[in-house]
């Protein structure tokens, strides 16, 4: 917490973060609070997905001599990685997740956290708010 505070007390800054749990007194100091809230559930699993499967294919062609065996005990235990992403994206946006789960709360709890400071918050939901917000600093 230390260094959280000697960011603040700073004449400049910037950070960023999901984790709101320790964002206080950064809120407080700050001028402006960007919340980049572009993507959408859906559109979060189907990128990891895809990332999942293209990478799987990269490892194919990087690897060609190496046993099927190995590659299918690789990709099932990467099978299991790719459902517990899956769960915490969903249980994110769904406002199921906790600070506990070791991820960044929940959509929900974001909301909460950002809700005392909402006269600083930009809420960029679209590409389009984000262009606009970048616009205003020119």
């Amino acid at each position: 917490m230390a260094a959280i505070q000697a960011i603040a007390a700073a004449p400049a800054w910037v950070t960023e973060g999901i984790h709101v749990g320790w964002t206080d007194p950064l809120c407080e100091r700050a001028e402006v609070i960007v919340w980049l809230d572009q993507v959408q559930a859906r559109l979060a699993l189907y990128r990891i997905v895809r990332r999942f499967f293209m990478n799987g294919l990269r490892g194919l062609r990087r690897q060609p001599g190496v046993s099927l065996g190995r590659r299918l005990r690789g990709y099932v235990r990467h099978v299991g990685e790719l459902a517990a992403s899956m769960r915490e994206v969903r249980d994110f946006h769904a406002g199921r997740a906790t600070e506990a789960d070791g991820d960044g709360g929940s959509r929900a709890a974001t909301v909460a956290q950002l809700e005392p400071f909402a006269v600083k918050v930009v809420h960029c939901r679209t590409a389009q708010d984000v262009q606009r917000f970048l616009s205003t600093l020119q």
